[in-house]
């Protein structure tokens, strides 16, 4: 059985891909009939229980986000049931709140839940970063388990899956297939240093792994910062890291003064100066790399990038800006795709203002941007109408022009159309409203008939209707009622913005 699990607010992976690997791997095998692969995607705990009770599997393949001691990464369930499949088959939610969909489950829930199931279950294959750790708890009880001590690739974790499916078709054992994994990634990726981070435990077995915490008693800081360069850690266990190895500088100070001690007299002063200039900038640089960390936790994924570009072109540890970086792009993307999803929701239920103004906040450089334009286009034509229709018919200047206000910012076409429209509104507005009030004087003063001849001259049925009052007091010689709409203020966005106009000159 196949567990995957890639929530929102976590790097995209290419599970399904995997997924298919691992059953075409098992399909075209010798033995492919002694073989029937069951999955669940974007599988929450609750899945993962009732899966292992109805099925029984004899393997369980998970795939996904590890994050050592925190636990793997599953959807949550109360978020599990805004996730649905597009059209063109990817996984998507309708939920605005990444957090809400990571579920951690800790080693101990994990291999208490799988205990359950050592009469049937004989392998676990935790194909995620840093899963040695749930890898660990599970071996008490299931006779094989295979974790990753760090971070592992999707090519690479494709590749192992490939490779030990192949040798479970072909009839090996679970000991064999593992080193059939291995050698695909030695062999085909021409990778050899990635499978030393491949862990296989048998039943009861204790294996000592060295962990990442070693990084803190590094006796020299130039090798904390070769280290980091070269680590990629996935969200809250690379920030641990990051808050690691910045506590150890700010607290190496003895340290440093020490050596500065010992080295004074052989070493020029102005290398000591030089030496400390890039202690305090490796200071900074951490606590900037923490900073951005942190928002992209947040979700606050632009911050992120434009915070990113300022501080680290060009430094010495772009490496990891870059990777930070590429996550809250990634983040930014997930984002305008959910603001696609959520726009058209809006416009199903009436809100068509509030998805116009939600889908114009997706950015030119973004890569749903030409979606987002086609129903940019389509909708401004939409309350291009229902302005039209509001003035003319209803008499709303006001929100007429806050609607021809909001696709303005459309493009060229669409502002030239808003403005000119606006402009002939407001003129029409004020020449109506002086024609019906010019014909209520002249009631008031007898003249019935030339009351008639101004009112005709009014445009839109809303002024139109007016006239027809006049109409009927003239034929009846009664004076008109005079309540008649006020000219319109200066109209206001509903975030009280105020429109800017061209200059309107109306003659007397």
């Amino acid at each position: 059985m196949v567990v995957a699990a890639n929530p929102l607010g976590s790097s995209p992976l290419k599970l399904d891909h995997e997924v298919k690997t691992i059953q075409e791997a098992l399909r075209r095998s010798r033995k492919r009939d002694n073989f029937e692969v069951e999955y669940r995607l974007a599988a929450t705990p609750s899945e993962l229980r009732r899966a292992l009770l109805d099925l029984e599997p004899h393997v369980l393949h998970f795939s996904g986000h590890g994050s050592g001691e925190q636990g793997l990464l599953f959807v949550s369930d109360e978020s599990a049931s805004a996730i649905y499949r597009s059209e063109g088959g990817e996984v998507r939610s309708r939920s605005t709140n990444n957090n809400d969909e990571i579920k951690f489950v800790p080693a101990k829930p994990l291999a208490n839940l799988l205990q359950l199931c050592e009469e049937h279950l004989e392998c676990v294959v935790l194909n995620a970063c840093y899963s040695d750790v749930q890898g660990d708890a599970i071996a008490a009880n299931i006779l094989f388990t295979i974790g990753m001590r760090d971070v592992v690739e999707d090519n690479v974790a494709i590749k192992f899956s490939q490779g030990f499916y192949d040798a479970i078709g072909s009839g090996k054992s679970y000991e064999e297939a593992f080193k059939w994994g291995k050698v695909a990634i030695e062999f085909d990726l021409a990778n050899e240093e990635a499978t030393k981070i491949l862990i296989l435990r048998k039943k009861g077995e204790t294996i000592k792994v060295v962990e990442n915490e070693n990084l803190q008693s590094l006796g020299m800081k130039k090798n904390i910062l070769k280290g980091i360069r070269d680590i990629k850690l996935l969200n809250s266990s690379r920030l641990t890291l990051i808050k690691k190895i910045r506590t150890y500088l700010s607290q190496s100070n003895k340290f440093k003064l020490i050596i500065g001690l010992i080295i004074i007299l052989p070493i020029p002063f102005v290398l000591i100066y030089i030496y400390a200039q890039q202690y305090q900038n490796d200071r900074f640089l951490f606590a900037e790399i923490e900073k951005i960390e942190n928002l992209k936790l947040a979700n606050k994924y632009k911050e992120c990038v434009e915070q990113n570009n300022s501080i680290f072109v060009n430094s010495s540890y772009d490496q990891i800006a870059r990777l930070i970086k590429k996550e809250c792009q990634a983040g930014m993307l997930q984002e305008d795709k959910s603001k696609i999803i959520q726009s058209q929701e809006m416009v199903k239920n009436g809100k068509l203002t509030d998805a116009f103004l939600l889908i114009t906040t997706i950015s030119s450089n973004s890569v749903v941007y030409p979606e987002s334009k086609k129903l940019i286009d389509k909708w401004s034509l939409t309350i291009l109408d229902n302005a039209t229709k509001q003035y003319q018919e209803e008499g709303k200047l006001n929100e007429s022009l806050n609607l021809l206000q909001l696709i303005a910012t459309n493009n060229d076409d669409m502002r030239n159309k808003s403005q000119e429209l606006s402009s002939k509104w407001q003129i029409e507005w004020k020449s109506n409203e002086k024609l019906i009030n010019e014909a209520n004087r002249a009631i008031d003063e007898g003249r019935l008939d030339d009351a008639k001849n101004i009112a005709r001259n009014v445009s839109t049925i809303f002024w139109q209707e007016k006239a027809d009052i006049i109409f009927q007091k003239s034929n009846s010689g009664s004076n008109p009622i005079k309540t008649l709409p006020s000219s319109s203020p200066t109209p206001t966005l509903p975030n009280n913005t105020k429109i800017d106009l061209p200059p309107i000159n109306i003659g007397k």
